[in-house]
């Protein structure tokens, strides 16, 4: 029975070395490295190689920064993250990168996270149509203060869309300080905006006027006080 005891021990210690060799830093899978430059906890989720067996294509990250156009006091950095505005003085105007393609239906995964006043304001404009002078039109997925994940409907006249869900609670369902998983997902007149995991917004479109508005993708920056958004490891995925 001692000897049974010992080969039991001794197999379960090969698999403890087994696992922990399989998760060491050394055996950690290099394509992750590449696309994710942060060891905070939402780099576990959302790698591009993992999105590439549903369909998804990177199209802002390491080796992905074709197709942006940057506005003022905008730049993407060697490690594929954009950079919008600046801590160094009042942001006069909106400001907005946007993104060539056209689309309509479409799930959209991000990471992202900000720098400044818990007042500031950026998001994802969606369907968007972009102005002469750089500015967008369109749909926006929030993210700033108490706007987190709700809808906007951005120089349109019509303001916020929908409203959160009746379980979002913004002080723990954020990040306030660190990277937050984004995603919103376009079907028909249905819009949804999920954050960390969690649906934030469930809008579905009745007017007949935007429907049907196919748009391009936008990273924004609000005008005001000091303040930076991050964004990064944007995944693109067009829906039927």
């Amino acid at each position: 029975m001692k000897h049974m005891t010992l080969k039991l021990s001794m197999f379960a210690l090969a698999l403890g070395l087994i696992a922990a060799f399989a998760h060491s830093p050394a055996m950690a899978c290099k394509k992750c490295a590449k696309h994710n430059t942060s060891t905070e906890k939402t780099d576990d989720h959302g790698h591009e190689h993992l999105d590439e067996k549903e369909g998804f294509t990177t199209i802002l990250g390491p080796g992905h920064t074709d197709g942006w156009r940057l506005g003022e006091n905008m730049k993407i950095t060697d490690d594929g993250v954009l950079v919008a505005g600046t801590m160094d003085a009042n942001i006069p105007k909106t400001l907005y990168a946007s993104h060539n393609k056209v689309m309509y239906n479409f799930e959209l995964r991000a990471q992202v996270k900000k720098e400044g006043p818990k007042k500031t304001n950026g998001g994802f404009q969606i369907r968007s149509e972009v102005k002469e002078n750089g500015q967008m039109a369109g749909y926006q997925a929030d993210m700033g203060d108490k706007y987190w994940g709700r809808l906007y409907d951005q120089s349109r006249g019509r303001g916020l869309l929908g409203k959160h869900e009746a379980d979002v609670n913004l002080e723990k369902d954020i990040n306030w300080d660190g990277w937050n998983e984004y995603v919103v997902k376009c079907e028909g007149p249905r819009i949804r905006i999920w954050i960390n995991g969690k649906l934030f917004t469930d809008y579905t479109e009745k007017d007949e006027k935007f429907i049907d508005s196919k748009g391009v993708i936008g990273l924004q920056m609000h005008g005001g006080p000091p303040s930076i958004r991050y964004y990064r490891n944007i995944r693109i995925k067009e829906l039927d």
